[in-house]
């Protein structure tokens, strides 16, 4: 429960809500440790149970910023990123930034 709170201050901005409603405050939290919750299912989900790793919340945002960022710069320059991700190159700069365990 306590990486939970840590990880949702740290990267998904528990902490953030600036609104003095208690319906608010309620909706912030429940919707920032969803996400969390949802982040682990989408990076989990895909994996055999025995090649599943520890989750960090860093690793997957690094993870999805650099797939964001290199999916647009491939788009601009006019190229479709569903045929660029399977190339080695561009799976390294996705990967670029990941703490190593």
């Amino acid at each position: 429960m306590e990486f939970g709170f840590r990880y949702g201050k740290q990267f998904l901005g528990l902490s953030h809500c600036q609104s003095r409603k208690v319906q608010a405050l309620y909706f912030h939290f429940n919707i920032v440790l969803t996400t969390m919750n949802i982040a682990k299912i989408v990076h989990w989900l895909p994996l055999q149970i025995a090649g599943r790793t520890p989750f960090s919340m860093a690793d997957i945002k690094t993870l999805y910023s650099n797939e964001i960022l290199l999916d647009r710069i491939i788009s601009i320059y006019g190229k479709d990123p569903n045929v660029e991700k399977n190339n080695p190159q561009i799976r390294e700069l996705y990967l670029m930034g990941k703490i190593a365990a």
